[in-house]
């Protein structure tokens, strides 16, 4: 075949190609090294960290799970470095079409550096299953083959012990929030509805009331931030959108960690409430509806509920003769378990999808009444009619 894997050009420089045999004959959990390639006279040093059968976190199915890892640059193992903006990708070579390949790979940017020194995916690549000579995927031996290649263009930094314990965007991209009592669960939300691009830009495009306040300070702190605990009382309270837009700014242009005050002010809370751990899912409800109203009749309104709101439809169907009732209901988030009804643990989000929409059988005593059909065995259950394009899961 013109495209079988010895047709495929060596490895370049940049480039590590990693066999392994008889990837099914690992356990879950269990990791294999590759040989370490080294770029940039040797400052930059790169190996593979494969789980063929997948990390913990994988799951069920069992499929590979594949790492880039960076080492010490030689001499630097008592010192904080780090590599910024490097791209890095890993794919899996079909021995017999290595034009496949592409539906297996998978490639990013990261900031290797010290404390973060592997990236990679625990799922998406190949599963168990398809781990075959038939499929190609193997070779005649039983070997696996993946390459990886690496592009780390910039030198290597030294990351000042300071810098490097404020969060410093030089060395990882980006900053944090702080911490004002327990509000963690808060922050953790915040840094997740920000990374969404979509939900970003509706806070932005929305415009505020002028307030005639000065302009969001750089530094990374509101002025009224005097210290790392409590909301304190200094300051206008701002409206929730005004402070939302705020302390995205910050979050996008600051270079220390960024205070919630303005915003926790805004939603009405006092330093009790700051050392008061609250329900993350409530609290993005608070948000988001209080975004709602302030956007209605904007050219953003509704871009909320696009954003995030499904639709399912509840039924019951009669086994036995052709009568089914139907209720459709509309979801912002979705509340699955982790052990089901059972006590069986649910090890993954496909398993606990699965309890969510499993049948109930209405029959004997529980029997559905089903008007003048009378009593009937039935099946109850949930179907999804409909995914939001953000899927929030808790």
């Amino acid at each position: 075949s013109p495209w079988a894997k010895e047709r495929l050009p060596p490895p370049r420089e940049h480039e590590l190609e990693f066999l392994i045999r008889d990837p099914k004959s690992y356990k879950q959990g269990k990791s294999v090294l590759s040989h370490i390639v080294s770029l940039q006279g040797g400052a930059f040093r790169f190996r593979l960290l494969v789980f063929p059968l997948g990390t913990e976190s994988t799951g069920r199915p069992e499929q590979l799970a594949a790492f880039v890892e960076a080492l010490p640059p030689e001499g630097s193992e008592d010192i904080r470095w780090a590599f910024e903006g490097v791209r890095y990708q890993i794919s899996v070579v079909n021995w017999r079409d290595y034009r496949r390949s592409s539906a297996v790979t998978q490639n990013d940017i990261f900031t290797f550096q010290r404390d973060s020194a592997d990236r990679g995916w625990h799922r998406g690549f190949l599963k168990a299953a398809d781990m075959t000579q038939e499929s190609g995927w193997l070779n005649k031996d039983g070997d696996l083959c993946l390459r990886a290649s690496v592009s780390a263009r910039r030198p290597m930094i030294h990351v000042a012990g300071a810098l490097a314990a404020a969060g410093s965007r030089r060395a990882t991209g980006y900053v944090g929030l702080k911490n004002h009592g327990a509000t963690c669960y808060m922050n953790g939300l915040l840094q997740t509805l920000f990374q969404i691009g979509q939900f970003r830009h509706i806070v932005y495009s929305i415009d505020c009331p002028e307030s005639g306040e000065q302009a969001p300070s750089l530094v990374g702190d509101d002025p009224a931030d005097g210290g790392s605990s409590g909301i304190g009382d200094e300051g206008p309270t701002q409206p929730l959108l005004v402070a939302l837009q705020n302390l995205f700014y910050r979050l996008q242009t600051s270079e220390a960690p960024v205070s919630c005050r303005e915003l926790m002010r805004s939603f009405g809370w006092d330093t009790a409430d700051a050392f008061m751990q609250h329900d993350a899912q409530e609290l993005n409800r608070l948000l988001c509806d209080r975004l709602e109203e302030q956007m209605k009749g904007t050219a953003m309104d509704g871009a909320i509920k696009r954003l995030f709101e499904g639709e399912m439809e509840n039924y019951i169907e009669c086994c036995d003769i052709e009568y089914r009732s139907t209720r459709n209901e509309t979801f912002y988030d979705l509340q699955l378990n982790v052990r089901n009804e059972g006590g069986r643990d649910l090890n993954s989000l496909e398993e606990s999808l699965r309890d969510f929409t499993s049948e109930e059988v209405l029959a004997g005593d529980n029997a559905y009444d089903a008007g003048r059909h009378g009593k009937q065995r039935a099946r109850k259950g949930i179907r999804f009619k409909r995914f939001p394009p953000v899927l929030y899961i808790q």
